[in-house]
Order: C-alpha cells, then sequence, then structure tokens
C-alpha cells in the first residue's frame, strides 16, 4: 500500500508525519526524531526482522542430520505466511479501490455540488476485510514476521538442535525483531486511530463496533448505529 501511494517515489513521506509535525512543533525535535526513528530505527528492524533466515542457515550447517521436513512445524509456518501475504494484499487492494474512488466522489462533488453519497461520504472504509479489523493489514504484515521466526524455530527441531532447554529452543535471540515490530505497529496504530477519530466523526462508532486489530465477528454496522443516535436524540 505505501508502495502504491508512491512512498518510495523521492521526496515522499508518511500521510501521518505532517499531523506529528504539527504535533512536535520544534524543528529541531522533528529533526531528531526523523534521523534517529524514520532513518536510523526503522532501518535497523528491517534487519532484524530477516535475523530469523540466520537461524534457519545455522541449524542446516550444523546439524548432525540433513535438514529435512519430519514435522508439519515448517509448512504450517509458510502456509500461514502465505494466507496473510494474500490477506494483506487483499485488504490493500480493498483499501486502494476505496481512497480512490472517495476522492474521485470528492472531486465530482466540487463540481457538480452534489453531496458525496455514502459509503464514501464517511471517509473511512468500513466494510469487506475492514469490517472485521479496523486495520487488517496491519494484523497480517505483524503476523507474517511472527511466521518468519516461528519457521526458524521449526528448523532448529528439524536440525536436531534442541537442548531440551524450552527457553533457549523456543525464544530464541531473533525473536527482537518481531517483537520490534509488534510494538512499533502498536503505537503506529494508536496514532492512525487518533488521527481518524480526530478526521472523522463517524469513526468512534467503528471504534465501537469492529476489532482494532485482530480480526473479529463485528457488531451493528454504522449506520444501524447512526439511526439509533438520531433516533435517541
Amino acid at each position: 500500500m505505501f508502495r502504491i501511494r508512491g512512498g518510495y517515489s523521492r521526496g515522499s513521506e508518511d500521510h501521518r508525519w505532517p499531523m506529528l509535525r504539527k504535533i512536535i512543533g520544534n524543528g529541531v525535535a522533528w529533526h531528531l526524531f526523523n534521523f534517529f526513528f524514520i532513518s536510523c530505527y526503522q532501518n535497523v528492524l528491517l534487519l532484524l526482522i530477516s535475523v530469523p533466515a540466520y537461524i534457519v542457515h545455522r541449524a542446516a550447517v550444523l546439524s548432525p542430520v540433513h535438514l529435512r521436513i519430519a514435522t508439519p512445524a515448517p509448512a504450517i509456518s509458510l502456509a500461514v505466511f502465505a494466507f496473510l501475504l494474500i490477506f494483506e494484499a487483499i485488504a490493500d487492494a480493498q483499501q486502494w479501490a476505496f481512497q480512490t474512488k472517495k476522492y474521485a466522489a470528492i472531486a465530482e462533488s466540487k463540481k457538480t455540488g452534489v453531496p458525496v453519497k455514502p459509503p464514501y461520504a464517511k471517509g473511512f472504509l468500513a466494510e469487506g476485510l475492514f469490517r472485521l479489523s479496523r486495520h487488517p493489514n496491519y494484523f497480517a504484515e505483524i503476523g507474517m514476521w511472527w511466521c518468519v521466526y516461528a519457521y526458524s524455530v521449526a528448523a532448529q527441531w528439524e536440525g536436531r538442535l534442541l537442548t531440551k532447554n524450552w527457553i533457549r529452543d523456543y525464544i530464541n535471540w531473533s525473536m527482537c525483531g518481531a517483537v520490534l515490530l509488534t510494538l512499533l505497529f502498536e503505537g503506529s496504530t494508536a496514532f492512525t486511530e487518533w488521527i481518524s477519530a480526530k478526521k472523522y466523526p463517524a469513526y468512534k462508532l467503528y471504534q465501537q463496533t469492529t476489532s482494532v486489530l485482530v480480526p473479529m465477528w463485528p457488531g451493528p454496522k454504522i449506520e444501524s448505529l447512526e439511526t439509533k443516535d438520531k433516533k435517541e436524540k
């Protein structure tokens, strides 16, 4: 989604940064944030989330036997990763299609004076996978990197490198990438939620009916809650 929006183009930036710059206010503080978090931390994080690949390689080199598929663990890790990859791709495609049509409807409204019609009037997507989670793409992204870590654990099983110390066998140091990524998304999600609730009046109703991250069976649709609120008033 970030690439589709032109995020990797020269001079582009995350759409939330202008809002954050206003909150920070101080130019020096912003440049420090830019250097240490955007430029340094996130690039180090990219390295850390790939570290489980080293654990897999190490298992292949040090294993007393040829690495083979003796348990379903590696296959399960790969299958779940593939599912989450497709899940995220669908979520991104749904969001992109909605936002494209929304801005087209806004442009048409400015020309004709006709108000933007639902579902674009409320400003955010609350259908499809976004009916199950407010951030299904974030959920999938986090899950995929935990699958990469799980594969590194499975590789040690397959290579017979288990030490019978469950902490060392199941919680190896390469977990730090997945943990830090999860924490990053936790903060990112909170900030995105704050912006959306401030920007779109109906978003608070959406928060009441739909899980923030993990896909779950949703509550009533926003439209029904809006109708209920109008009747009570």
